[in-house]
């Protein structure tokens, strides 16, 4: 909620000064009363609520030109960037965001914690198509080398064998 808040409030307005077509689509489940106010509020913005399914899911971030993650406080696995990623869409997310990836800003996605960076990047991105195509395909393939159940899996599998074998650390 607070960072798509935060896009909304501080960062659009300063995008659409320049694209006022330009339109954003929020992905969530159980989107707040708040969220869903937006898109009545303004029709550049779609509240979709909760995407069923992985195919779903790609085909949504398929249309997407650019991939924006603005968290600012939680915790745990921020698996929308690397599904972003994996997709081969570029990202611009807040440093928290983008946080326990080895992901590097500028090579793999952008990072921006204020409206104005946030705003920049995102408008680079759309500016400069080759370099969003760049940062899309490098990310995919850090996210593929790094992140991937072929690539995680053999490590949960060892783990999942100590455990059932009493042995720990």
């Amino acid at each position: 909620l607070e960072g798509v808040l935060w896009l909304v409030r501080e960062v659009l307005p300063r995008l659409w000064r320049e694209r006022p077509a330009l339109r954003l689509v929020v992905f969530g489940a159980s989107p707040t009363l708040e969220v869903l106010a937006l898109a009545r509020e303004d029709q550049r913005i779609t509240v979709t609520g909760y995407v069923p399914g992985v195919e779903a899911e790609r085909r949504a971030l398929a249309e997407a030109q650019v991939v924006t993650v603005p968290l600012f406080s939680g915790g745990g696995t921020r698996l929308k960037v690397l599904n972003a990623l994996a997709s081969a869409r570029p990202v611009v997310s807040t440093t928290l965001g983008a946080s326990g990836f080895d992901l590097r800003d500028g090579e793999h996605l952008l990072l921006a914690d204020n409206p104005a960076a946030f705003a920049g990047a995102v408008k680079c991105l759309l500016n400069d198509r080759s370099l969003a195509q760049g940062l899309a395909e490098r990310g995919r393939a850090q996210v593929l080398a790094l992140y991937s159940w072929e690539r995680l899996l053999p490590a949960l599998e060892r783990i999942y064998a100590e455990v059932a074998s009493g042995r720990s650390c």
